[in-house]
């Protein structure tokens, strides 16, 4: 999908600019400026689509995989645009039979509207580029990130605005007409649709904490209660997530993903949460009655019960918490379903749900490994279906509890175990990595 739009303005250029290549040093410079213009806002577009989370979007790739996408894309977006305004200033100093005029780039005139807001525009997007860049490098806190990615949305306007005076004569040309109105067109219902999003969000996402459950040492479940329609709520599926954020004072806390780890027949939503950061280590102390909103749901990594008739979920940690709610599901909806559960923790006492997930085992659609890493003590007796092995999840374990027949597997934790058992289950049983389902969501 994110490859047409660029396909579409580049096909468009080739048209009706082809001739520009043959004439003159300075018409190319011209032209390709246009073309890396076009691009960005093609791609610009595509971005602004990915960060406004539309549903039918979503629920074809999987949010995790949009935001992942949105990242990639970005650095080519915000390149292109450089691009375009260092050819623009080559373009400009050629016309003149000068040296390089560099100011021009930094031109903030109002002599020339159309330049004016063409640049404000850059360099709004160099800002929000700047920011997103050292929070990825966990270097900025959401408060201040956040309004500062906001900034893209008067960038893009500016660039359509942009686009409009100062290529008018391109732009009335077909295709290229259509592609810009197309584009905007695009950009105008997006900006609606969210409008009309953050309006009715307030309502439309509200819970309130119904009690808190002490899971573990360091994991906490959340159950959340909603009075009256559970809104988008009432058709989730298994595995899906919600992105939620407590009242705090006067406002919202910061969002954060977290699975559903009840079935979706659950008239409440819990959400199993380790400590791991500032929000996630407080959540135990939040009092019944706190506010909750709980946007969603969201994910692909749901299971097909009446397709898939053997499960293989290979977990990390708190990366149970989707498997969790697969087999609760499971346990009331009773699918012809066998299940494999293979767990890696560090020890006996981070094992989540520990009583309830053994009693499931006692029904023959579960199986459950335990992989301990660092048991300090003896490991506790394996039954029938309920196994303990030492050490982490790898060919040797997967070869021992997972037969070669067909299975679906579903994969989830952290990313350095992904990668390591993405890698053993190849060796182990010649599943390609392709086969395996993931999922990682993050904010």
């Amino acid at each position: 999908m994110g490859l047409l739009p660029p396909a579409v303005v580049v096909a468009a250029w080739l048209v009706l600019r082809r001739n520009d290549l043959s004439g003159g040093t300075e018409h190319a410079v011209g032209a390709v400026a246009d073309l890396a213009a076009l691009l960005g806002l093609t791609g610009f577009v595509v971005l602004v689509t990915l960060g406004t989370r539309l549903p039918w979007v979503e629920h074809i790739f999987g949010l995790d995989r949009m935001f992942r996408f949105h990242r990639r894309l970005a650095p080519w977006v915000v390149g292109l645009f450089i691009l375009h305004g260092v050819l623009r200033t080559v373009h400009f100093s050629l016309g003149r039979g000068r040296s390089w005029t560099w100011s021009y780039l930094f031109y903030f005139g109002t002599g020339d509207p159309g330049l004016l807001v063409g640049h404000l525009a850059l360099y709004l997007v160099l800002i929000a580029a700047a920011l997103a860049l050292l929070r990825g490098k966990r270097r900025l806190p959401f408060r201040v990130w956040k309004p500062g990615h906001l900034l893209v949305y008067p960038a893009v306007l500016m660039g359509f605005v942009h686009a409009a005076v100062k290529g008018w004569g391109d732009l009335r040309l077909f295709p290229n007409d259509a592609v810009y109105f197309v584009l905007a067109a695009s950009v105008l219902a997006l900006f609606g649709s969210r409008a009309a999003y953050r309006m009715a969000r307030d309502r439309r996402f509200a819970w309130r904490l119904e009690r808190v459950v002490r899971e573990t040492h360091d994991t906490t479940s959340l159950v959340l209660a909603r009075h009256g329609d559970p809104g988008p709520f009432r058709s989730r599926l298994a595995g899906q997530f919600s992105v939620i954020r407590a009242r705090s004072g006067g406002g919202w806390t910061e969002p954060h993903p977290f699975t559903i780890s009840c079935e979706p027949e659950s008239e409440t939503l819990r959400f199993t949460i380790k400590a791991v950061g500032a929000f996630s280590s407080s959540v135990h102390a939040l009092a019944p009655g706190t506010p909750f909103l709980c946007e969603g749901p969201y994910g692909a990594f749901c299971p097909d019960f009446g397709r898939e008739k053997r499960i293989v979920m290979l977990a990390g940690g708190v990366g149970v918490t989707p498997f969790l709610s697969f087999l609760r599901h499971a346990a009331r909806a009773a699918p012809d379903v066998g299940f494999t559960l293979i767990w890696a923790n560090k020890t006996h006492a981070d094992i989540i749900a520990m009583d309830e997930i053994h009693a499931l085992a006692r029904h023959p659609f579960l199986k459950v490994v335990h992989v301990l890493s660092q048991e300090p003590e003896g490991l506790p007796e394996s039954g029938e279906t309920v196994i303990y092995e030492r050490g982490r999840i790898g060919v040797e374990i997967l070869a021992k509890h997972v037969a070669r027949s067909p299975a679906t597997y579903y994969l989830c934790g952290p990313s350095p175990m992904q990668k390591a058992v993405l890698a053993a289950l190849g060796d182990a049983l010649g599943v390609r990595t392709r086969e395996v389902r993931g999922e990682l969501f993050f904010f």
